[in-house]
């Protein structure tokens, strides 16, 4: 059973895309999640930022986190402003694979 709901909206003052993402990444959800964030980058330009918001995530997988690294990249590259929002579970990932290096996301709050 897929363990992942992805909902994506605006933002109530209508200038980001939000991405957000309860669940797990993993084996069975990887390509559910590359497929959002593939359809959230094609939309962002117009939108003018996003955020990610991945604070209910509980487990990422390795090719999560590189998934994520990568849309990052993307989002970079065409100048559109990312916000990340993660949980522990996702800052775990990060720092185990060593993206956490190349990827902006502020620490968790307790």
């Amino acid at each position: 059973m897929e363990n992942l709901r992805i909902r994506v909206e605006g933002s109530p003052a209508g200038k980001a895309l939000i991405l957000r993402v309860e669940g797990e990444v993993d084996a069975l959800t990887l390509d559910r999640f590359a497929r959002q964030l593939r359809q959230v980058l094609a939309c962002a330009v117009a939108e003018g930022a996003v955020v990610l918001e991945l604070q209910q995530v509980h487990f990422l997988s390795c090719a999560g986190a590189e998934v994520l690294a990568e849309a990052q990249r993307r989002f970079r590259e065409l100048g559109v402003p990312v916000e990340v929002k993660a949980s522990r579970a996702v800052l775990r990932a990060l720092q185990v694979t060593g993206l956490s290096k190349l990827l902006s996301v502020p620490p968790v709050v307790a």
